[in-house]
């Protein structure tokens, strides 16, 4: 379509169309992004019962929640559930019982929330980082703002600040 430049009037037709995967801002709709995670680590975003469980959070591994475009993932890394959402200022750490409120809470305040099925999710050690990178903090830099009887111990790892 814009191999013959993008001010063409096919071009141009085409981009006034507009679509549906991605709105004005560049957010991404769910079909984009369960593509991506189909296509890059084998998984699956499935809706989440209508019904949040309890059991939701022994049962899976990691969700993936959506208000108004805003998009964010929970996930379970070493057995420790995080809360990966981009406007907090590093992730959070939930025990399963608050994960299970926290989810019922989304629920309510009419947010999409999908289950990651299938394939493997990314291992902790995806991205070779400098430490010195301020976007980035180590799982034991995680663990150090939790309660001290909270804590568990793997200084190896590297979960992003500021990516879901």
């Amino acid at each position: 379509m814009f191999a013959n430049g993008t001010d063409t009037p096919d071009a141009i037709r085409f981009a006034a169309e507009g679509s549906n995967n991605v709105d004005q801002d560049g957010n991404f709709s769910v079909q984009v992004l369960s593509r991506a995670l189909k296509q890059k680590f084998g998984l699956q975003l499935q809706l989440a019962p209508q019904e949040v469980t309890q059991s939701l959070a022994t049962i899976y591994d990691a969700f993936v929640c959506n208000f108004q475009s805003h998009w964010f993932a929970i996930r379970k890394l070493f057995g420790v559930w995080l809360n990966c959402d981009s406007t907090l200022k590093k992730p959070k750490v939930m025990t399963e019982t608050y994960l299970s409120s926290f989810l019922y809470q989304l629920k309510l305040d009419k947010y999409s929330i999908f289950i990651v099925t299938n394939g493997n999710l990314p291992s902790s050690e995806f991205a070779e980082v400098s430490m010195s990178d301020p976007n980035w903090h180590t799982f034991q830099s995680i663990l150090d703002d939790q309660p001290k009887q909270k804590q568990k111990s793997n200084p190896i790892s590297i979960v992003p600040s500021k990516q879901v």
